[in-house]
C-alpha cells in the first residue's frame, strides 16, 4: 500500500491532472494505492481571499463550480458528478444566518477538495475503478483534544477497516479530501496549514502504508534554497528529525506537524517531484541523520534579537523562572536561545511586541532589543555538529559577516547562528560553499 498526496500545484490544470492520473494510475499496477488530494491550483486562497473582500458565498461557490465544470470538459468528464455539491451548497444558504461566520467561512472554503477529490475520482475512473471520498467518509475524524486540531488517532482502525469496506479491498482507488474535517459534533473545519500533507501521513499511519509519496512542484528537500544558493542541490535522504528542524527554520519542507504520524508509525516519507517523476526525490525516514555531514543550510528573516542581561542575579536562583514567567504571559514563543548564569539572548518573530517585552522585562533586567536579524540554521552533523559550526563560523568570519548569537545544543541536528538581515543571503552562499565538501549524503 502506498499513499499519494497531490497537493494544488501539482493538480493547476488540465496537463497537470492528466500526469497526476498516469501516476497513479502506474504505481496502482505495483500495488493498492490511497489518494490524497488538496483543491485544485490556488482555490483555497481564492476563496479565503473573496470572503475577506466581502463576496457572497453564492457567487464564489459558482466560480468554483464553473471552473471544475471546465475542466471536466475539457478531460472528456461528464460534469454532473459535480451536481451533488449544488445541493450542499443550498443547504448552506439556507443555514447561513444560524451560522458563526467561522464555520460558515470554513464550511464554503472545504468545497474546494470536495470539488478536487470528485473530479480526479471521475479522471482516474476512465481506466480504473476509483471513488471520492469526503474525509469524514472515509472514517477520519478530527479531534481538538490537545488545544489543536488533529486527525485522531484513535479512529486509525475505523479508518482502516472504513476503506477496505468500501473499496472492496483497496479494488477501488479511494481519492479522499485533505486538508478538510469534522469535528466529534459534525461541524466541517479544516487542518489549517500543511493539513492536507497531514492527512497523507495520518492516513499512511492508519493503513500501515509501505511509503507516503508527496507530490511537490520541486525534486525534492534541497540543501539551501536554490533561489539563493545557485549551488543548492537535492537531499537523497534526511531523518524526520532534520526534516522538520529544516522546515521550522525557513525550508519549504512538510510542516513540521504534518510528520508527526508518519514518524511515530515508522512509514517513510518521499518528496517527489511530478514534474520529472523519475527523479528519486527525497526520502524522509528514521530518527538519526548522518554523522559529521552537513544536509542543509536554511535562513528565516525578520526576527528580533532580544538580550537580557542582570548582573544582581549572580548566584541566585530563580532568575530563568522569572524572565520566563513573562514570556508565558505575554503568550510569546521563543525560536532561538543562549543563556549564561546572568544573561539570556533569544529570538522573537518580529510580529511579536517586543516593546512590551522589553518593558514587562526590565523590573528584572537590563534588556536591549536588535531588529531585523536572520537566523541562518545548520542541520545535520549530530555529534560532529559543532566541528561543523566551527567551519562555518570561521568562513563567516574571514567574510567579515559579525555573528551576533549561536544556539546549539538542544537539537543535535541542528545549530542556529544570528547575525543582520541583510548579511542572511550572503552569509548562505558562504557557508554553504565551505561546507559543501561535507555533504556526502
Amino acid at each position: 500500500m502506498r499513499v499519494m498526496k497531490f497537493g494544488g500545484a501539482s493538480l493547476s490544470g488540465v496537463s497537470e491532472i492528466r500526469q497526476a492520473v498516469k501516476l497513479i494510475h502506474e504505481y496502482r499496477e505495483r500495488g493498492p494505492v490511497a489518494v490524497v488530494v488538496s483543491a485544485i491550483g490556488k482555490m483555497t486562497e481564492c476563496l479565503l481571499a473573496g470572503l475577506r473582500n466581502g463576496e457572497e458565498g453564492e457567487s464564489l461557490f459558482t466560480f468554483c463550480f464553473h471552473l471544475h465544470e471546465g475542466l471536466c470538459k475539457s478531460l472528456g468528464i461528464d460534469s454532473v458528478i459535480l451536481n451533488p455539491l449544488n445541493a450542499e451548497m443550498e443547504q448552506l444558504s439556507e443555514n447561513r444566518k444560524t451560522m458563526p461566520e467561522p464555520s460558515y467561512r470554513e464550511r464554503l472554503v472545504a468545497f474546494g477538495e470536495q470539488f478536487s477529490a470528485r473530479l480526479i475520482a471521475a479522471a482516474l475512473s476512465m481506466n480504473t475503478p476509483a471513488m471520492a471520498f469526503d474525509s469524514w467518509d472515509a472514517g477520519i475524524e478530527l479531534s481538538d483534544d490537545r488545544g489543536f486540531l488533529e486527525i485522531d488517532e484513535s479512529g486509525y482502525s475505523r479508518i482502516r477497516e472504513t476503506l477496505k469496506e468500501k473499496t472492496k479491498d483497496f479494488c477501488v482507488i479511494p481519492v479522499i479530501t485533505g486538508y478538510i474535517g469534522k469535528k466529534r459534533n459534525g461541524v466541517i473545519t479544516n487542518l489549517g496549514r500543511g493539513g492536507s500533507d497531514l492527512t497523507a501521513t495520518a492516513l499512511g499511519a492508519a493503513l500501515k502504508a509501505e511509503e507516503i509519496i508527496a507530490w511537490k512542484d520541486v525534486p525534492g528537500i534541497m540543501s539551501a534554497d536554490p533561489g539563493i544558493v545557485s549551488s543548492a542541490h537535492v537531499i537523497p535522504e534526511i531523518s524526520f528529525e532534520e526534516a522538520g528542524e529544516m522546515a521550522f527554520f525557513g525550508a519549504q519542507v512538510l510542516h513540521p506537524r504534518s510528520m508527526y504520524p508518519a514518524r511515530f508509525h515508522s512509514i517513510p516519507v518521499r518528496i517527489k517531484s511530478f514534474l520529472d517523476p523519475r527523479h528519486p526525490g527525497t526520502l524522509i525516514r528514521g530518527e538519526e541523520g548522518s554523522e559529521g555531514f552537513l544536509k542543509a543550510v536554511t535562513g528565516r528573516g525578520d526576527v528580533t534579537l532580544i538580550d537580557i542581561t542582570s548582573n544582581r542575579m549572580l548566584g541566585q536562583y530563580g532568575f530563568l523562572s522569572k524572565i520566563f514567567s513573562v514570556f508565558e504571559a505575554l503568550k510569546l514563543s521563543v525560536d532561538l536561545i543562549a543563556t549564561s548564569e546572568v544573561s539570556v539572548s533569544c529570538t522573537l518573530d518580529e510580529s511579536h511586541d517586543a516593546e512590551l517585552l522589553k518593558e514587562s522585562l526590565e523590573k528584572y533586567a537590563q534588556v536591549s532589543i536588535r531588529r531585523r536579524r536572520g537566523i541562518l540554521t545548520l542541520i545535520g552533523g549530530g555529534k560532529a555538529a559543532p566541528l561543523l559550526l566551527a567551519d562555518g563560523l570561521k568562513a563567516l568570519h574571514d567574510k567579515k559577516i559579525e555573528v551576533e548569537m549561536v544556539s546549539h545544543g538542544a537539537s543535535k541536528t541542528s545549530t542556529g547562528i544570528v547575525l543582520r538581515n541583510e548579511e542572511l543571503n550572503r552569509a548562505l552562499n558562504i557557508v554553504h560553499s565551505t561546507l559543501s565538501e561535507e555533504v556526502k549524503v
